[in-house]
């Protein structure tokens, strides 16, 4: 059943992408509230404004896959905090675009944020976007666990 579970999370996560509208290569800004949908007893998946959000919540803490737009973190800390804590144990960032990596503005002052090592070199040294050279991610809101082949995170029992 666990396998089963994993593979519903990691097909909602990698599967499951909603885009930015945009305009003249700027993001439109809205009001956006996260939608939280169960999966499993343990697994949910939250959809923001950018890429879905998995999270696997348990006693040992939340591990969510992704933390969305920058501009969604709050309405997300608040979804986070409904099921069990508004604060991550660990971040999984699964690529660089900032529907997937924008919340470790705020996840990264008290979460582990974990990516494979080109995700931490491109927030290091985005490229331009849109003709427009971005910033630089802070220290804070950098993977501070990063791996190149492979890696096995262990935790609530999955």
């Amino acid at each position: 059943m666990r396998k089963i579970g994993l593979f519903i999370f990691a097909t909602l996560v990698f599967n499951s992408t909603f885009f930015a509208h945009t305009e003249h290569g700027h993001r439109y800004t809205q009001d956006v509230t996260v939608k939280t949908q169960k999966v499993t007893e343990y697994i949910y998946m939250l959809q923001g404004r950018g890429g879905n959000v998995a999270a696997l919540t348990g006693a040992e803490g939340i591990l969510i896959v992704d933390d969305d737009y920058k501009q969604v973190s709050e309405e997300l800390r608040d979804a986070l905090k409904a099921l069990g804590s508004a604060t991550p144990k660990i971040v999984l960032n699964t690529h660089w675009h900032g529907d997937h990596t924008e919340g470790n503005f705020l996840f990264g002052k008290d979460s582990m944020i974990v990516a494979h090592t080109n995700v931490r070199k491109r927030l290091l040294d985005p490229p331009e976007i849109f003709g427009e050279k971005t910033s630089a991610y802070p220290a804070y809101a950098l993977p501070i666990l990063t791996y190149t082949e492979s890696m096995t995170v262990h935790l609530n029992g999955e």
